[in-house]
């Protein structure tokens, strides 16, 4: 009797992005993108969909969220003050008790930053003395190389991830000129980055198909919807739905 082997054979796609240096463009998103355009017969988020839903969304307490979407089809928020950054930034998972620690401890930082205090800048960053001294007067140099003088800093608010082991606290820098942003990287109680934020404190949502987006840093979700009072974004959340209205 012969005996056959049987091989399973699986086809492989292999999706890899080339970009040109100076590409400006999130390309870290792109190969998850094709292979799901590929196999899971996601729609692109249509020309249509983009002009009637681009907009700023009123929040029943009349905070705004300016929306647009970039070039993967993500809903781009822009998220410059406490309240719209708590609703869409934050988790469920989010420990109110941490989040005020995180709050108070970089509001301090902060604060340290711009008075140039080695000692309260090194006890508040987790960072080394040595680490403090070489970065600590071009920080400043660079903020008010871009501002102006450095006036006075808001705080917008901490937000939690991974069960806590990290937190994200952004915050508005005041300057003769102008304004800045910037987002402190917390991992536990030591700093991992200071972030620009050039277009402002953003967070992107990904397209899932029809109007839905999600978030899987935060587990949060939104849809887009429309009724005789024109569109309108609602967000799920553990305590119940959001809804934004398109204000202009």
């Amino acid at each position: 009797m012969d005996t056959h082997a049987q091989v399973s054979r699986k086809k492989i796609t292999l999706v890899i992005v080339f970009t040109e240096p100076g590409f400006r463009k999130n390309s870290d998103v792109m190969p998850t993108r094709i292979d799901r355009l590929l196999f899971e017969n996601l729609e692109e988020w249509d020309e249509a969909s983009i002009k009637k839903y681009s907009g700023k969304y009123t929040l029943p307490s009349n905070a705004v969220v300016p929306i647009s979407f970039n070039e993967n089809d993500e809903a781009v928020l822009v998220l410059n003050d406490a309240e719209t950054w708590k609703i869409f930034a934050s988790s469920d998972a989010d420990a109110p008790e941490q989040i005020e620690e995180f709050n108070q401890k970089s509001t301090k930082l902060l604060q340290a930053l711009k008075d140039q205090d080695v000692a309260a800048t090194t006890s508040l960053s987790g960072l080394s003395k040595e680490e403090v001294e070489s970065f600590l007067p071009q920080f400043k140099q660079r903020v008010e190389s871009k501002m102006g003088t450095w006036k006075n800093t808001e705080l917008i608010g901490s937000v939690g991830r991974r069960k806590g082991a990290y937190h994200l606290t952004a915050f508005r820098i005041s300057g003769e000129s102008k304004d800045m942003y910037r987002m402190l990287i917390w991992q536990g109680d030591h700093i991992l980055e200071f972030r620009p934020l050039p277009d402002g404190n953003t967070k992107t949502f990904g397209h899932v198909n029809g109007n839905e987006f999600y978030s899987e840093s935060n587990n949060r979700r939104f849809r887009f919807a429309d009724d005789d009072q024109g569109a309108k974004l609602i967000l799920v959340t553990a305590s119940g739905e959001v809804t934004a209205r398109r204000s202009s």
